[in-house]
């Protein structure tokens, strides 16, 4: 069972709610364009790829295989969209927050590696780009969740998501 002062903790710090996310599925479809696309990245897609088992691991049961949210709050889609542009939610604030307060079922157990792949997971399904150069949260400083991902395609018109 949850506790619903970790919930409406989470909830006002993130001020996330529920949202969809693609299926995981298209994490090695759409690896070559996220890589190809230009923008210097933040992580690598073998983290993203290591995230992800992690992530089915530790975080799916609350936070749902998709990362559409169940007793968590979602961490991809439209709803965390909004709400990190909302409450303009800062890298070093989102990684600080799931190193220290998750799992929620003993909270900080996992090893700085394996939070760090777990968020690299994240902002692949978020669409922030991949590179060549590892993650590390020792650079948080220089990853921008804002603006998010594919926010000057939707003012063009063009979705390319």
């Amino acid at each position: 069972m949850v506790h619903a002062g970790l919930v409406a903790a989470w909830c006002f710090l993130v001020g996330i709610t529920c949202a969809q996310a693609a299926p995981a599925s298209v994490l090695q479809a759409d690896a070559s364009r996220i890589a190809n696309s230009g923008a210097s990245g933040y992580y690598t897609v073998e983290q993203a790829k290591t995230g992800e088992g992690l992530f089915a691991q530790h975080c799916a049961a609350c936070h749902g295989t998709n990362l559409e949210g169940l007793s968590g709050p979602p961490l991809a889609g439209d709803v965390f969209k909004n709400d990190v542009e909302f409450n303009k939610i800062t890298a070093t604030q989102l990684f600080g927050f799931i190193a220290t307060q998750m799992p929620y079922d003993n909270p900080g157990r996992l090893g700085k590696d394996e939070y760090e792949l777990i968020f690299t997971y994240i902002l692949y399904r978020n669409h922030y780009p991949s590179g060549s150069t590892p993650f590390s949260s020792a650079a948080l400083g220089r990853v921008k969740l804002l603006p998010f991902p594919g926010a000057d395609d939707k003012q063009t018109g063009e979705s390319g998501r």
